[in-house]
């Protein structure tokens, strides 16, 4: 719980602008004082996300700013969405009927119907439940992350597995 309060504080309850100085400030202390440098090694490039691309993968969208976007206003929402479009334009992905995974899983009625207005096609929420795209929202489909999945390669079924067999 203590976790989960200092997360939530620190990625959206806090003004802004407390919010960067205090991570930033906790970056500093306890990775590493060059932060570009880090992210060279953590984050992909734009020339990796293209070969990706090319390579047949499919890239979506989770935000420009990974914000929650449910305390954005409709401006906010726009401007955060408009921006990611133009990311996934510039590494040549398809910006009609495209996949929108909601940092934290953080959407609303308003941000919906603006997804919709752009073509996205799918958005994925954080619920943890097997989609079925004939029963809810295309844009607030439940997911199963990695690690709702098994680790090994010779790991028995997973109840997820079974779950999605039997509906077949």
């Amino acid at each position: 719980a203590e976790v989960m309060f200092c997360k939530r504080m620190l990625q959206d309850d806090l003004p802004r602008e407390l919010r960067r100085s205090i991570v930033g400030d906790l970056f500093e202390q306890y990775v590493t004082p060059n932060e570009s440098a880090f992210s060279r090694e953590l984050y992909m490039t734009v020339d990796q996300i293209e070969l990706l691309q090319r390579h047949g993968m499919s890239i979506g969208s989770h935000g420009y700013e990974h914000v929650w976007l449910d305390s954005l206003s409709a401006e906010e929402q726009e401007h955060e969405i408009d921006e990611s479009l133009s990311f996934l334009r510039l590494v040549g992905s398809d910006t009609d009927g495209w996949i929108m995974c909601y940092p934290y899983g953080a959407h609303d009625a308003k941000l919906r119907a603006m997804l919709r207005s752009r073509g996205c096609a799918v958005g994925l929420t954080t619920e943890v439940d097997l989609a079925r795209l004939g029963d809810r929202d295309p844009l607030a489909l439940p997911r199963l992350d990695t690690n709702d999945l098994p680790k090994e390669a010779d790991a028995p079924a997973s109840d997820w597995t079974l779950r999605a067999e039997a509906r077949d």
